[in-house]
C-alpha cells in the first residue's frame, strides 16, 4: 500500500492547529510522517506541533505558504503527498480512501474529495458573500482535498512562490494543461473552517487577489499558445 506524507504549513496557528493534527491522528490509515512547515511562529505553534506523535517540525527558510509547502515536499519520504491547512480538518477516512483509489488506479496521479464548509467565527468575507456554499458539500479542487503521487511534483514543478494567495491555482492550471489524470471522490472528507483570520476574510487583499487571478489566467493562455506552437 502507498505511504503518505502529510504536510501542514503553519504560522502562528495555535488557535486551530490542535484540531488539524487531531484529525490527522484520527485517520484510519496512519501516515508515514507528518511534516509541520513552520514560518517561525511566535506563539505556541511549535510546542503544539511537537506534542503530537510522528510529527517533524521544519523551520521554513523562505517566506510564504507556497514556499513552506515546497520546502516540505522536497524532504517528504512518502509515496504520496497530502496537504492540510492548519485551520481545517480531515474526516477519518480521508487518507485511506484516497490511498485505496491511487493503489487501484495506476493511471491516476491525483485524487480529490468533496468538502463541507463551516463558519466558525462570524464575519468571514466568504461566508457573508456566498452563504449558499455553506448549505451543501462541494467538489474541492484545492490542496487540502488532494492526495497526489510525490513524483507528480517533480513532473509539474513546485508551487509558484511569486503568488501570495494563488499558487495553488497556478499549479492546478499546469495540472490541467499537462493532461494529468485525476479523480474526484464523492465522499466528503474535508471540512474547511472559515474565520476572521482567513486570507479570504481580509478585504485589503481583495484587489491583490484579483491581480493574481489575472496573472494566473494570462500565464495559462501563454502556456496554451506555446503548446499549440504559437497559434492564437
Amino acid at each position: 500500500m502507498l505511504s503518505v506524507s502529510v504536510i501542514i504549513p503553519t504560522l502562528n496557528a495555535a488557535r486551530f492547529l490542535r484540531d488539524a493534527l487531531a484529525s490527522v491522528a484520527a485517520q484510519t490509515l496512519a501516515p508515514r510522517e507528518i511534516l509541520i512547515a513552520d514560518g517561525h511562529s511566535t506563539d505556541e505553534t511549535p510546542q503544539i506541533a511537537q506534542a503530537f506523535p510522528n510529527t517533524s517540525l521544519i523551520q521554513q527558510t523562505g517566506r510564504g505558504m507556497w514556499n513552506a509547502l515546497n520546502e516540505a515536499i522536497a524532504v517528504a519520504r512518502g509515496d504520496t503527498i497530502a496537504m492540510l491547512s492548519s485551520d481545517d480538518v480531515w474526516h477519518p477516512e480521508k487518507l485511506r480512501l484516497q490511498v485505496e483509489w491511487l493503489d487501484a488506479h495506476a493511471e491516476t496521479d491525483a485524487v480529490f474529495c468533496h468538502a463541507a464548509l463551516m463558519e466558525i467565527e462570524k464575519g468571514s468575507a466568504l461566508a457573508s458573500s456566498k452563504p449558499e456554499l455553506f448549505t451543501r458539500a462541494q467538489p474541492a479542487y484545492m490542496p487540502e482535498a488532494m492526495m497526489a503521487r510525490r513524483e507528480l511534483f517533480t513532473r509539474l514543478g513546485a508551487f509558484s512562490e511569486i503568488y501570495h494567495i494563488s499558487g495553488d491555482l497556478d499549479w492546478f492550471g499546469r495540472l490541467i494543461a499537462d493532461g494529468i489524470q485525476t479523480h474526484m471522490l464523492e465522499d466528503v472528507l474535508l471540512t474547511r473552517r472559515f474565520h476572521t483570520g482567513n486570507l479570504s476574510a481580509a478585504p485589503a487583499l481583495g484587489a491583490h487577489y484579483n491581480r493574481e487571478l489575472l496573472d494566473v489566467m494570462r500565464r495559462k493562455i501563454l502556456r496554451a499558445r506555446a503548446a499549440q506552437g504559437g497559434a492564437a
